[in-house]
């Protein structure tokens, strides 16, 4: 099964680590995410990620070893001139016990990515993407970061087609969906107020419960769809 990480905040990184995900912060948001609260109640944080619009090499690096991290998002490669200094970063996060994950937005020489590291692929998204080929990924180990279930899928799915190694991923998007009264519904659709029919429990009509639900959901779609190796499609109709 591939892992699948959650950066957000404390509670709800307490309740998606009891599920069985694996909970990150973005490094400049750990106090926003409550972190401390979530390392108090038993959570430990593997995974830092970074602000892509205001890349700080810095403080990932920093928040990785506070945290004792497995895995550290580095600034993303935008163009050939971002390559250095994202690989002194991915080499010093290594030397500290993280394993850096590197985000292509361009095609750049991969001789001096270590085989040990991990290729980001940014899901497209109102956040976010990367007009980088899907067989750039070809044989390395590869993180989906972001996007929606359906994004996510398909490049899962492509990723996989071109020889990708897809081992991890991760997305909040069900938080803002819940928001919008939008949940992931037993057949892995994502719509709209119409979630409430669900045996009409009423604590649905919150955006907390919602986000919990399709929390949950988005975790049984990718243990489906990973762990039972479909022969072809997706795990659920949309």
């Amino acid at each position: 099964m591939v892992e699948i990480f959650l950066c957000h905040r404390y509670p709800f990184t307490y309740f998606a680590s009891m599920i069985g995900y694996s909970i990150g912060t973005r490094a400049d948001q750990d106090d926003t995410n409550m972190v401390d609260k979530a390392i108090s109640a038993g959570v430990s944080i593997d995974f830092i990620d970074n602000d892509f619009k205001k890349p700080d090499h810095e403080i990932v690096i920093q928040k990785s070893k506070e945290y004792d991290a497995k895995y550290a998002v580095c600034p993303d490669i935008f163009n050939e001139e971002d390559l250095d200094s994202v690989l002194e970063t991915a080499q010093r996060l290594e030397n500290n016990g993280t394993t850096p994950i590197i985000v292509p937005k361009t095609n750049f020489d991969k001789s001096n990515i270590d085989e040990d590291w991990i290729l980001g692929f940014s899901v497209s998204s109102d956040y976010g993407g990367t007009a980088v080929p899907y067989n750039f990924f070809e044989d390395y180990k590869t993180h989906l970061l972001g996007g929606n279930i359906k994004n996510q899928e398909d490049a899962y799915d492509r990723l996989l087609e071109t020889g990708a190694d897809v081992v991890s991923l991760d997305s909040n998007f069900f938080f803002n969906s819940a928001s919008y009264g939008h949940i992931i519904n037993k057949t892995g659709e994502i719509f709209d107020g119409g979630n409430l029919n669900e045996n009409d429990v009423e604590w649905l009509e919150t955006w907390e419960s919602r986000a919990l639900v399709s929390m949950t959901r988005y975790y049984e779609f990718w243990k489906k769809k990973t762990m039972e190796e479909p022969t072809s499609g997706s795990v659920f109709d949309y």
